[in-house]
């Protein structure tokens, strides 16, 4: 059975994948580059309220939940959405086989009957230039199921699209030294 909708967008980066997956794993680095959600807070398994941790360096870990804030643009301007998202990492994984590093989350703010989202980053290596230098592409996509996901779709599908482009661009020009 299909999605309720599924966002997603992919870009070419002249940075080699272990620049890129060390950027997108480093949430201490989201502010300078992440203009979808310029902050990610460790939350403690069992609330929705982010405490310091004296173990969180700042890189995400499998399992872990995190409080995004979420900036989308609205009126021509970004602005934080009330509430954000919780996520708790589901997916982390160095290439093995085929070469790909991927990162993934899943919604953990609401019940599973109501909304599913699961978020996929992936960077696949790519033949260096002909320079030589390094290359991968970024790929994401996110999936929405669930009664509420309507909603979301209708309300702000378009801005989820949006914030995925420009989470990708972030990242590309992060990556390369822009």
């Amino acid at each position: 059975m299909a999605s309720v909708f599924s966002p997603s967008t992919s870009i070419a980066i002249a940075a080699s994948s272990d620049r890129v997956f060390e950027l997108l794993t480093d949430r201490t680095t989201w502010p300078t580059w992440n203009p979808f959600i310029p902050r990610a807070d460790l939350l403690p398994s069992t609330t929705l309220t982010p405490t310091p941790s004296s173990d969180d360096d700042g890189h995400l870990k499998l399992h872990q939940r995190l409080q995004f804030t979420v900036q989308a643009p609205i009126f021509g301007r970004p602005r934080i959405v009330p509430g954000g998202s919780v996520e708790k990492v589901s997916l982390l994984e160095t290439p093995g086989a085929d070469g790909v590093y991927r990162v993934g989350w899943v919604q953990d703010m609401m019940p599973a009957w109501l909304m599913r989202t699961l978020r996929v980053n992936e960077i696949v290596e790519e033949e260096a230039d002909e320079d030589g230098e390094a290359r991968c592409t970024y790929r994401t996509y996110m999936t929405f199921d669930g009664p509420f996901a309507w909603i979301v779709k209708f309300v702000v599908g378009a801005k989820v699209q949006e914030g995925l482009e420009l989470w990708a661009k972030g990242l590309k020009d992060k990556a390369e030294g822009r």
